[in-house]
């Protein structure tokens, strides 16, 4: 009487099973069930004694539960006994595991589908004792048969679908893909690549993803260049704690590799010029595989952090300090999430404005006060540079020697007249913080200022402001 073929099968008419039943993603709930069989039936069986110790893989992590057992003695009527036709053969019978106690509730989230699970593979250890009938039980002198053992796995497998296959650098081929599966430490096996029916590898690479959702391939591994050609492809992927061999999930598609080391150039267009110029940033589109996703836009001449910007596409690039007088040139670099740069350049001119007075902008928060220019008035603009130099008498020599280093100091100072009442206002400048002052002849300089008021006049005061120039 002993049992025999004890194993694991998905569906209720199974005959004798295997060691492992996988769960599909997308796949209906399954009926998993031990399996063994007799050679006789319910007429000397009156129940079995199931046990199954269970751990796994927890749930996207590298981390394996302890085992855990779980025991339940189970009627023979409520194990789905299939007797043969006529009298060869044996007897099979089926338990569902959520017959086996709380089996399915704590090790499967409570459904046998891929979706309910709470770990990502289950190693199982089954024991099944038959229990006879007293008659039987009398006749042979036991109550049971000898216990039958089997060591057996429920796994899970998600589905990987290739969406992407791109240079990522000129020596770095990357395939991206989705799913919904959580482990980080999958191996992969690019298995076949063809294009035309002939192979492009020079050799089967393997590895460990990168990322969810990303392999990287060296080009190295190719034996020609895959920009802009569509291959056949066969992908391979195992998880980390399954042999290598084994089969759990191959991708084959036909897909386009794509040259996102560029992106498309960017647009510039001139919405707004005056003392404030604004310009339109959009995407030229004459990279299809590879949008850009925003543009840095900077002033051509510009020497302050101001003169460059960087905005998404669809969005505006202001220059809130664009000199005054003279006719601007601005130049856009686009880029994208993925690191890619454009391989052009987008220009754009603005025409000069026509400015009469001085102005002065706080950089912190864009305050403005404005002055009469007078270029050749006692208190136009007066500019006075040095460079940064130290002087040393050196024996021998009948005057100092200078020794230069890099920068220096410019001094910026002009003035104007402004009505008494409304002179107060300028004193504000000094509490600005830095500011930029510009010309109408296009000159301008962002300096750290300091204010006089001149109050000689009961109409007008003149207005003094200097200051040297800082790095803004």
């Amino acid at each position: 009487m002993a049992i025999e073929n004890l194993s694991i099968s998905d569906g209720p008419y199974a005959r004798e099973g295997g060691v492992g039943v996988k769960i599909r993603e997308g796949a209906v709930e399954g009926d998993v069930r031990l399996v063994w069989s007799t050679t006789q039936g319910s007429e000397v069986q009156k129940s079995f004694t199931v046990t199954v110790s269970a751990r796994g893989w927890a749930k996207g992590d590298d981390r394996q539960t302890e085992w855990k057992s779980y025991t339940a003695e189970i009627p023979a009527s409520q194990c789905n006994e299939a007797k043969p036709r006529g009298d060869a053969g044996r007897v099979w019978w089926s338990v569902k595991l959520s017959q086996i106690g709380a089996l399915v509730a704590e090790q499967m989230g409570g459904h046998v589908t891929y979706t309910a699970r709470v770990l990502d593979s289950i190693d199982l250890q089954a024991w099944v004792t038959a229990n006879f009938t007293d008659a039987a039980a009398a006749e042979w002198g036991m109550a049971a048969s000898a216990e039958a053992f089997s060591y057996l796995y429920v796994g899970y497998v998600p589905v990987y679908s290739l969406t992407r296959l791109y240079y990522d650098t000129g020596d770095r081929i990357v395939f991206e893909y989705e799913t919904t599966w959580t482990r980080k430490d999958d191996r992969w096996a690019l298995d076949e690549m063809t294009a035309g029916g002939k192979s492009v590898l020079a050799e089967k690479p393997w590895g460990t993803i990168e990322s969810i959702g990303r392999i990287e391939v060296p080009t190295t591994a190719f034996t020609q260049h895959l920009k802009g050609r569509e291959f056949h492809v066969k992908l391979r992927f195992n998880a980390a704690y399954r042999p290598a061999e084994l089969e759990f999930f191959t991708e084959e598609t036909t897909i386009k590799c794509l040259d996102l080391s560029t992106c498309s150039t960017p647009t510039l267009a001139v919405v707004a010029t005056g003392d404030s110029i604004v310009l339109a940033v959009g995407d030229s589109g004459d990279v299809a595989d590879s949008a850009c996703d925003e543009a840095t836009v900077k002033m051509v001449g510009g020497r302050y952090t101001f003169d460059e910007v960087t905005v998404e596409v669809g969005q505006k690039a202001v220059f809130p300090f664009a000199p005054l007088g003279r006719e601007i040139s601005f130049e856009a670099v686009g880029s994208n999430a993925g690191g890619a740069t454009s391989a052009k350049l987008a220009t754009a001119t603005a025409p000069a404005s026509s400015a009469k007075d001085i102005l002065i902008d706080s950089i912190a928060d864009g305050s403005r006060w404005s002055l009469s220019y007078g270029k050749w008035s006692d208190v136009g603009p007066s500019v006075t540079a040095q460079a940064d130099f130290d002087t040393v008498k050196l024996a021998g020599r009948r005057r100092p020697s200078a020794f230069y280093g890099t920068g220096g100091t410019t001094s910026v100072s002009f003035g104007g007249y402004v009505l008494n009442d409304s002179a107060e206002s300028f004193e504000a400048i000094a509490d600005a913080g830095d500011v930029v002052c510009r010309f109408p002849d296009g000159r301008r300089y962002a300096i750290a200022p300091k204010v006089s008021l001149s109050y000689s006049n009961p109409a007008v005061v003149r207005v003094g402001v200097s200051g040297d120039e800082v790095q803004a």
